[in-house]
């Protein structure tokens, strides 16, 4: 008996045949998923931080940091010139936070796959946290956790969370802390920054109207 059979079902057609993987010399894991069904390419790094990684003091910070990815760095030093490229390369875009992992995503017509990858590698090796970005995205950050609170189903999974993990929530809380939160630092980020962001902390996949061996070379 073989594994999907194990599992109870088999994989759809084509998904491991048209799947390739490879791990870079400096420990950094990416796969590759070849679709040609329409001219896109979509470009996403996973990394190991979240929740999970934070103690009291930096509860919530993961997911700042996700907001904060899309602003300023060293190729774009603001968040107007970051914006402009993205729609330079006619990109879609985003980020989420959970427990165990945070992901950032572009797709965006194949033939920027070259300049997408360059584009991600700006964003999440040199990022710049200004204070007047980090101002104006800590409410939005909170604003998140605020209308979460006003849900009822969020107040009884909250609160039974409390119940289960005591001391260790911010270890199962993604969403954070309103005082961590608020009162946040460019100097926090960076240390989140360069604890976590490394590439063998880190899976890149590439999927799309690509060539794994192109991908790869790339």
């Amino acid at each position: 008996m073989d594994y999907w059979s194990l599992l109870g079902h088999s994989p759809s057609p084509g998904s491991l045949r048209d799947t390739f993987t490879k791990k870079l010399l400096n420990g950094l894991e990416v796969v590759v998923i070849e679709n040609s069904k329409v001219p896109l390419a979509t470009i996403e790094i996973a990394v190991k931080n979240g929740a999970y990684t934070e103690g009291p003091e930096f509860s919530g910070l993961s997911h700042l940091f996700e907001h904060m990815f899309f602003k300023a760095n060293k190729d774009y030093p603001n968040q107007e010139k970051f914006l402009k490229r993205t729609q330079e390369l006619g990109a879609v875009w985003n980020g989420t936070t959970d427990i165990e992992r945070v992901n950032y995503f572009f797709t965006f017509d194949k033939d920027s796959l070259d300049a997408g990858l360059k584009f991600m590698n700006s964003a999440i090796r040199f990022p710049i946290y200004r204070e007047e970005d980090m101002k104006k995205e800590r409410p939005v950050v909170d604003g998140e956790f605020q209308r979460a609170e006003s849900d009822p189903r969020f107040i009884l999974w909250f609160d039974s969370q409390k119940y289960l993990w005591g001391d260790l929530l911010t270890r199962k809380n993604p969403i954070g802390d309103h005082e961590v939160i608020n009162t946040a630092t460019p100097e926090k980020m960076m240390i989140i920054k360069d604890k976590y962001y490394y590439p063998n902390n880190s899976l890149l996949t590439i999927c799309g109207d690509v060539k794994h061996e192109d991908a790869f070379k790339i």
